[in-house]
């Protein structure tokens, strides 16, 4: 009997041992905390320096603009200056389709007057970085030997933009096509008006108008 209890005793004392080698750390290792950490949120601010990239809505697209001259990259951020714009252009606001203008400005891409079919003109994105905003601009032009419509065409392409894709207060407006940099300084778009880009190259001292 003394020696069934003793060997029952020595069996415990065995499985006790297991059972604390097994909970032990190895040698060398940290033990592992039980206890959960709390971790930080994610941050959801954009970072200073960040680039924010916008994709613009078509208005309308052809080749076929109402007057035909040469390039033109414009801002228009109200009522009153897309009017002036359009009236300008020989057309008006009632022929286009209705802007949201306290959402929403419009970007215009004029590729000037061709003497065929086979060119077109796309507004991609905007990227904006700190007070900069790049218009990225796509230009198709017809490949040698290319069949093509022989008449007198005007691409063009107008687009609505989110005012949300803009700095507040005064900005710098880029157009970058493969034909060249155009570039306009904004005050605000709290002025509505029409803001028309000028080739980089030929900037004198100002950066574009605004008509009121």
């Amino acid at each position: 009997m003394m020696r069934r209890q003793a060997g029952y005793i020595g069996m415990l004392i065995l499985v006790a041992a297991m059972v604390l080698s097994a909970c032990a750390p190895a040698v060398g290792q940290t033990p592992r905390s039980t206890v959960p950490v709390p971790r930080e949120a994610a941050a959801v601010t954009t970072p200073e320096g960040a680039t924010m990239t916008f994709k613009p809505t078509t208005l309308r697209q052809g080749d076929q603009w109402p007057t035909r001259g040469e390039p033109l990259f414009a801002l228009i951020t109200g009522p009153e200056g897309w009017a002036t714009f359009l009236k300008q252009h020989r057309s008006s606001p009632e022929q286009w389709p209705a802007v949201d203008w306290e959402h929403n400005v419009v970007l215009v891409a004029l590729m000037g007057g061709k003497r065929t079919g086979g060119f077109g003109i796309t507004i991609t994105d905007l990227l904006r970085r700190e007070n900069v905003v790049t218009v990225q601009v796509q230009e198709r032009t017809p490949q040698p030997g290319e069949m093509v419509i022989q008449v007198l065409t005007s691409p063009y392409h107008v687009v609505t933009v989110p005012r949300e894709a803009f700095p507040a207060g005064e900005f710098t407006l880029v157009f970058q096509s493969p034909s060249g940099v155009w570039q306009v300084k904004v005050p605000s778009l709290d002025q509505d008006g029409v803001f028309r880009a000028t080739r980089a190259a030929e900037l004198p001292g100002t950066n574009g108008d605004a008509t009121r």
